[in-house]
């Protein structure tokens, strides 16, 4: 299971409590989906309308989790320590943004024994708003003393993700998608190229010419 599954499926296992829509688990999966990429209270607040239900439903969202990083189904995406480390080998300052929270991230991370994974790790709590809201990407921004959003890259492989880097002003919003994929809507979000895995990244990027000031990796 990778980490997008795990995070569905906690979201899931969360929007199961009273309070919400009455709907049923195809439902919430596609709410899921469709709301991959924001931070999971936001995504909880617009399913149940209510922050007391939001916030009980976040502790459960956290609760499983927890339960599916402690059973080893959240590894970090492949190819995604090797694209990092090319790009911080190229002097690039990097920055890892994700939806997971700190201590669950920081485990994740821990667990494949990424002991410096970028720059810098942030959570939505970190920043500010989640995604798809630009506030993420504008802290990695600060957090690695760059100043101008033109010459930023975001990476990422859910709609959010583009949304949140084409608000911020990233110059490069490359969009990960496999062949089967939907390329296109990560397009329409706004991703500037597609790229089939994490691993094709430095390639895209060319590091070996170009001067990049500033690159975000997502997951």
């Amino acid at each position: 299971m990778d980490a997008s599954r795990a995070v569905e499926q906690a979201l899931v296992a969360a929007l199961r409590l009273p309070g919400g829509p009455d709907a049923t688990d195809a439902h919430r999966r596609e709410f899921a989906t469709r709301t991959m990429g924001w931070s999971a209270i936001d995504a909880l607040r617009r399913w149940f309308g209510d922050e007391d239900a939001a916030s009980c439903a976040h502790t459960v969202f956290e609760m499983v989790l927890e339960e599916l990083v402690s059973a080893g189904w959240c590894p970090v995406p492949p190819g995604a320590v090797e694209a990092v480390d090319a790009v911080r080998a190229a002097g690039v300052p990097t920055a890892v943004l994700t939806v997971l929270p700190p201590a669950i991230r920081d485990r994740v991370v821990a667990s494949v024994g990424w002991q410096a994974p970028g720059d810098v790790l942030l959570s939505p709590g970190q920043a500010g708003r989640g995604r798809p809201f630009p506030d993420l990407v504008w802290a990695a921004m600060r957090s690695t003393a760059v100043p101008d959003a033109g010459s930023v890259a975001v990476v990422g492989s859910t709609v959010t993700e583009m949304t949140a880097g084409r608000r911020a002003g990233a110059g490069v919003r490359i969009g990960i998608c496999p062949e089967t994929g939907p390329a296109a809507l990560l397009r329409l979000a706004g991703a500037t190229m597609v790229c089939g895995s994490l691993a094709d990244v430095p390639g895209a990027l060319d590091l070996a010419t170009p001067e990049r000031h500033g690159t975000g990796v997502e997951r």
